[in-house]
């Protein structure tokens, strides 16, 4: 009375395909992660510097905004001009 059982092992193969599966997608999302993550970390350092860049900008708007010009200055002698 023993019976034999054709799909003896199916379901391990299948349990494993799955795990497979599973895991493989695991392992995508995690690099998606730290690649997402990276982006993010570079994207706030490029507005910092572009920040700090407008901000530099407008100093020195503030500070050329005193100085005042002849009109008969030649380009060559303008950083003297406001050197001085």
């Amino acid at each position: 009375m023993h019976r034999t059982h054709a799909r003896t092992g199916a379901t391990l193969v299948t349990c494993l395909v799955f795990l497979t599966v599973f895991l493989a997608l695991g392992a995508s999302l995690a690099a998606m992660s730290g690649a997402s993550a990276q982006l993010s970390s570079n994207q706030q350092g490029s507005a910092r510097a572009f920040a700090s860049s407008e901000s530099g900008l407008e100093v020195m708007r503030h500070w050329l905004s005193r100085v005042v010009m002849e009109s008969t200055t030649p380009p060559s002698q303008y950083l003297a001009t406001i050197a001085s």
